[in-house]
Order: structure tokens, then C-alpha cells, then sequence
């Protein structure tokens, strides 16, 4: 688990709560109608719903992802879980580019904003409310996190171009794409082989040769064919 997970945890229920209390104080001045009251049943209802997400967040999902999925900051962190009783004062893996800071927590956001949606929708509709809501709160909260990591990559950008200091990230260089850690996670789980491009065009090459060479056998056939029929009409006048 991430060392800043408990962290994170009382961060987001913190700010998701006064982000809550804001808003329905606002909402209860713009109605006339009692905006201290509403604000502060904003703040508790908002504050339990970022327990329950965030809470799943670092606690379930997370983990969970760092056991399955194949992309590099997944397995660094796999591999630090694994050396830590060797190394206990090793460093929690990090984004180590740009192209990883703009994806960074984006699968665990959205499957603990599905959960967590799921969950609030069937307290509400019922089992019904299960689809609508992973959707609907997947969705939202993944859209959530790429813009905080858009903004974090904007930040960086500007601190480093303006302030004259130099980002940790060098290069913007994507290590792999998105396409190629879900074709190395699918060939995890089914023996699937992976070729290069060569590899490939040699056997495009390999198999329009056998095209031609069959189809020179099947015009000699049809040749032969021909030439038996015309011994047959010489034959029998």
C-alpha cells in the first residue's frame, strides 16, 4: 500500500468536505434557507462519501491493481511490495514522466468511483441503481483525476519554464503505450505470442508465396485439363 495512503485519505474526506459545506452554504443564501444548517449537512454527507471512496481507494483497489496490472509504475511498485522486507527504507515508487503523471491513479479512481457509486445508487433505486451507478460515478471520477493530473503536469511545467528549475521528469518520452500494456497484460493471462513488425512482414511475404505457388499449380491443372479435353474431341470426331 501506498505509504501517503492514510494521508490521502484524511486529505480528500478534508477538502471534499469543505468543498461540500461551500456549496451548500451557497446553495442555502441563494434560496434564503438556512445556509449554516446546509452547509453542514453538505459537509457530513459529502465527508462520508469521500470516506467511503477514498477508503476503498487506497485500502481495496489499489493494492489489488498493483497485483494485476501490467503497466510500469503497477509493476515498480509490485516489485518495491515485494523487496520491502529486504529493503525497508526503499522509496514508494513514483510517476518517473509526464506521459505517466497524466495517467497516474486513474484506473484506481474510477474502479473505487464505480464502487462507491454503485453503492450510493442501490441505497437509493435498489439493485436496480448497480450499472447506472459504476457507470455514472466511474465516469465522473476518473474525468476528476485527469484533470488534477493535467493541472499537476501544467504546474510543473510552469514552475520549470518560469521559476528557471529544472522538473524531475527529463524527457516527456512515454515508456510504453497504452496499447502495449494492455497486449502484455493480455498475454499474461492467454499464451498468446507477440511478433515485430519484421517478424511479421516476413510472414506476409511467406504467405503470398505460397498464394503464388498455388495458384501456378492450379493453372497447370487447369492446363492439363484442357489438354485432355482437346485429346478427347480428336479422339471421338
Amino acid at each position: 500500500m501506498d505509504p501517503d495512503g492514510p494521508s490521502d485519505v484524511f486529505k480528500g474526506i478534508f477538502f471534499t468536505s469543505l468543498t461540500g459545506a461551500a456549496l451548500g452554504a451557497s446553495y442555502g443564501k441563494f434560496r434564503r434557507h438556512k445556509p449554516l444548517a446546509l452547509a453542514g449537512m453538505s459537509a457530513v454527507n459529502s465527508g462520508l462519501v469521500a470516506l467511503v471512496f477514498f477508503a476503498t481507494r487506497e485500502y481495496v483497489v489499489a493494492p489489488l491493481l498493483v497485483k494485476l496490472l501490467p503497466f510500469p509504475i503497477y509493476e515498480r511498485r509490485r516489485e518495491w511490495a515485494n523487496a520491502r522486507g529486504e529493503k525497508p527504507d526503499s522509496v514508494y515508487p513514483v510517476p518517473v514522466s509526464f506521459h505517466e503523471l497524466r495517467y497516474h491513479k486513474i484506473p484506481d479512481t474510477a474502479l473505487a468511483g464505480g464502487m462507491t457509486g454503485a453503492l450510493l445508487n442501490v441505497m437509493r433505486r435498489g439493485p436496480a441503481g448497480i450499472i447506472p451507478g459504476v457507470i455514472t460515478a466511474g465516469l465522473f471520477s476518473s474525468v476528476i483525476q485527469f484533470i488534477w493530473n493535467e493541472a499537476n503536469v501544467i504546474r510543473i511545467k510552469y514552475v520549470s519554464e518560469h521559476k528557471g528549475i529544472q522538473h524531475p521528469f527529463g524527457n516527456d518520452v512515454p515508456e510504453r503505450t497504452f496499447s502495449e500494456n494492455i497486449l502484455d497484460g493480455i498475454g499474461k493471462v492467454f499464451p498468446l505470442k507477440r511478433i515485430t513488425d519484421e517478424q511479421y512482414l516476413a510472414r506476409l511475404v511467406k504467405e503470398r508465396e505460397e498464394v503464388l505457388r498455388r495458384m501456378e499449380e492450379v493453372e497447370r491443372e487447369l492446363e492439363e485439363l484442357e489438354n485432355l479435353e482437346k485429346d478427347n474431341i480428336v479422339d471421338n470426331p
